[in-house]
């Protein structure tokens, strides 16, 4: 059986962290900077080692691709040593491509497996089909995904939506960077061409199956004593900012029965649905991460609450109750004569993966001999846009006490190694039963 190299893993890994424009505070490469140009480099390095051929797509996707069979006599992973009745697959420009991949910016001051980890997974999955000689059906491609964070300009995901064919074009011109510069003119200076945007979009006739490993980002596996587990779902997420007006008063001389307390009024809008979402059992959560109270003085009844109320579920039915009980509870304030206004900051559907190719990772996860866990993605990747046009699994590796996106962020080498050979077992079955 094939195994992943523990120590490629780690040097890769290291060597990435390099390219860092926050040395000793946290992983900081942003979308289209020096550092990220840097580990671009390193990466088409490591891939033209293999004889893959290299490309960067319009938006700045790095793609390695190792052709249907193998290189020519004297390449990498030459097919010498087979037998020689074996005939070599021809590769043609109709063959979908079987990939692995993830996104290769970071947050501010984060960790060095977020992302990096499934781009470095698929490269050593390329390596692991050259060593040990397999042919594969289908062209191999190792994807290094740009702009998923969202730290550059605000917008995450950019990457992963350009290849589904669903990024508006029309935030190239919107969104700038903090200097403000726009997306296209940041593209521009990185020496991309942003109108050729539509060129990177991808279907199921040219990419038959996108795998995307990835560190869990929270403490289920490691609290199961488990390595590795098969994501099924990625959460549906809905947020909003609400605000509400009462009026200021003084604190000591108002009775409490003649207060417009905003405060006050924001608890119920967060308490009501919190206790909706407990009693649902569904794994659905709640958040109220950003809370802004003016006139923020102690001695004054708040006269404003601008806060936040995210919502994140596997279950499209209950994001939807959720809302609804913030609703009733919006209604009744308004009633009160407090003034309330909504603005959505996200909405994204539950996205349920593909069952052949979770089905294909459940039983890597048996063939090599590793319990069978299957879980949701609390989180959003760019596997939940890439979906929409072709079969895609996801694959978790445990994250020390959780942690994510933050320079204590860590994933084992070892269990990190169990996730490549995973994939690599799974890639063997869908090489057979994708056309």
């Amino acid at each position: 059986m094939a195994r992943a190299d523990q120590r490629r893993i780690e040097k890769d890994l290291n060597v990435l962290a390099t390219f860092n424009s926050t040395p000793g505070q946290g992983l900081t490469r942003l979308s289209y900077t020096k550092e990220y140009r840097d580990a671009q480099a390193y990466l088409r390095t490591e891939m033209e080692k293999l004889g893959m051929s290299v490309r960067l797509d319009a938006i700045g996707n790095l793609i390695g691709r190792l052709a249907a069979g193998f290189p020519e006599e004297g390449q990498p992973g030459c097919e010498k040593n087979l037998n020689e009745q074996k005939e070599k697959p021809q590769e043609t420009s109709m063959q979908p491509a079987l990939a692995v991949g993830s996104h290769l910016d970071s947050v501010r001051g984060g960790g060095i497996f977020d992302g990096n980890m499934g781009i470095v997974c698929g490269l050593e999955v390329a390596r692991m089909l050259q060593e040990n000689n397999v042919r594969l059906r289908h062209p191999f491609e190792v994807i290094a995904i740009v702009e998923e964070e969202g730290n550059t300009f605000g917008s995450g995901i950019m990457g992963g939506k350009a290849i589904a064919g669903t990024l508006d074009e029309s935030l190239l011109d919107a969104l700038t960077d903090e200097r403000g510069h726009t997306v296209r003119q940041v593209m521009q200076d990185f020496e991309l061409n942003p109108a050729s945007i539509v060129t990177v979009k991808r279907s199921s006739g040219n990419l038959a199956a996108f795998i995307e490993p990835h560190i869990e980002q929270g403490p289920v596996l490691e609290s199961e004593n488990l390595s590795v587990g098969v994501v099924d779902t990625i959460v549906g997420i809905r947020t909003r900012e609400i605000e509400i007006v009462g009026r200021p008063d003084h604190g000591g001389t108002t009775p409490m029965h003649l207060r417009k307390d905003a405060v006050t009024a924001m608890t119920e809008v967060i308490c009501r649905p919190r206790q909706t979402v407990e009693g649902l059992d569904d794994g659905t959560v709640l958040t109220c991460g950003s809370i802004r109270v003016e006139p923020g003085t102690v001695n004054v009844v708040p006269g404003k609450a601008v806060f936040s109320v995210e919502c994140r579920s596997r279950n499209q039915e209950s994001l939807n109750l959720v809302f609804e009980q913030v609703g009733i509870v919006l209604d009744k304030l308004r009633e009160q004569g407090f003034v309330v206004l909504e603005k959505p900051l996200m909405e994204l559907a539950p996205t349920h993966l593909s069952d052949r190719v979770t089905a294909a990772l459940r039983r890597g996860l048996s063939t090599c001999g590793f319990t069978e866990k299957v879980l949701p993605s609390g989180a959003g990747h760019d596997s939940m846009c890439i979906a929409g046009i072709t079969d895609v699994g996801m694959v978790f590796v445990a994250s020390r006490d959780g942690r994510s996106h933050c320079p204590e962020e860590y994933s084992d080498p070892k269990d990190i190694a169990d996730a490549c050979n995973v994939v690599f077992e799974a890639l063997m079955e869908l090489d057979q039963i994708f056309n």
